[in-house]
């Protein structure tokens, strides 16, 4: 018996549907995951955070995608997060991670590949994430001065300018830079 009709028996037709269009709404959200000969490429969903309120972290074997978010309301204090970790395959360069939030709230990670080298350093890296886009050749210029902005920092704060209509980056308080 297929899950639909045992779904339909168990539960009746209302509850059903609404259990299948949750679960229909759910694989959207899993990350997309590409193993190439020269890089690692990992797409995920984040669009309900802000760049503030998500850390990547790169491990000598694996990824470490953190998000969370704390808000005060009528009721009281609001806690949402989630921890995502994803393994690296054999040859990555975990020092060379570069990441990128695209407009849309997807986060784009990429992590080149070569032979695996004995002298890899087994460092933890923090990585700064920019706000656009793997796909211009102008981007690519902006995420360079990004990069060379943020050498001594562990947060990107030298962000390409992007253009938004569905949402705006938060801008940090005045004076506290």
């Amino acid at each position: 018996m297929n899950k639909i009709m045992f779904l339909r028996t168990l539960l009746g037709s209302q509850l059903q549907s609404k259990l299948c269009y949750s679960m229909k709404n759910n694989r959207s959200l899993r990350p997309t995951v590409r193993i190439g000969k020269d890089s690692f490429h990992l797409s995920i969903n984040v669009n309900n955070y802000n760049k503030d309120e998500i850390r990547v972290k790169a491990h000598p074997e694996y990824v470490v995608i953190e998000g969370k978010q704390e808000k005060e309301t009528e009721q009281g204090y609001a806690l949402r997060q989630f921890i995502r970790k994803f393994k690296l395959p054999e040859g990555c360069i975990p020092s060379q991670i570069t990441c990128r939030l695209s407009p849309d709230g997807t986060l784009k990670i990429e992590v080149p590949r070569t032979y695996k080298d004995a002298a890899t350093p087994a460092e933890v890296f923090n990585v700064p994430i920019c706000y656009g886009s793997f796909v211009t050749d102008k981007e690519e210029i902006d995420a360079k001065k990004c990069d060379d902005e943020t050498k001594n920092t562990t947060n990107c704060t030298g962000f390409p300018k992007v253009k938004c209509k569905s949402r705006k980056p938060k801008s940090p308080p005045d004076g506290d830079e």
